[in-house]
């Protein structure tokens, strides 16, 4: 069962979301196919399993996969992003304006609130993003 479920064990989470899931997806339906169910209800992982199938069912609602008359296309979230990187430019620029190289303890900080954003590290490959760039103001 756990060859027929994990051939390539985890490797699947490191998948792009929408990856990762039809791939745990695949899984659920071979447990179906395999009538793997009964095995797991035999060692005591029903409770387990049902609480998988709903997680799994909730995570495609969330990313749009399952919820129908949603806009699951990358367009569709397209604008949740760009709202996003909105907020984190302007919280960046504004915990960078604060520094102030005469006053170690405000360089600390500074340093301190962008750590997390140091330490960050896409697990998605890079993509070319369009950036849009303000008109020049009209003279």
């Amino acid at each position: 069962m756990y060859q027929v479920l994990f051939p390539t064990r985890l490797k699947f989470t490191q998948l792009a979301y929408k990856l990762e899931w039809a791939e745990a997806d695949t899984r659920l339906a071979r447990i179906d196919k395999a009538d793997f169910a009964a095995q797991i209800a035999e060692l005591g992982g029903a409770l387990i399993l049902e609480h998988l199938r709903d997680t799994h069912r909730a995570y495609g609602d969330a990313l749009g996969i399952t919820v129908s008359g949603q806009d699951s296309t990358p367009s569709g979230l397209r604008e949740p992003l760009n709202q996003f990187l909105k907020c984190l430019r302007s919280y960046i620029l504004v915990v960078a304006a604060h520094a102030d190289e005469a006053n170690p303890d405000s360089v600390l900080l500074t340093d301190s609130l962008l750590a997390p954003l140091q330490r960050w590290q896409s697990r998605a490959p890079a993509v070319a993003t369009p950036v849009e760039t303000p008109s020049p103001p009209a003279e």
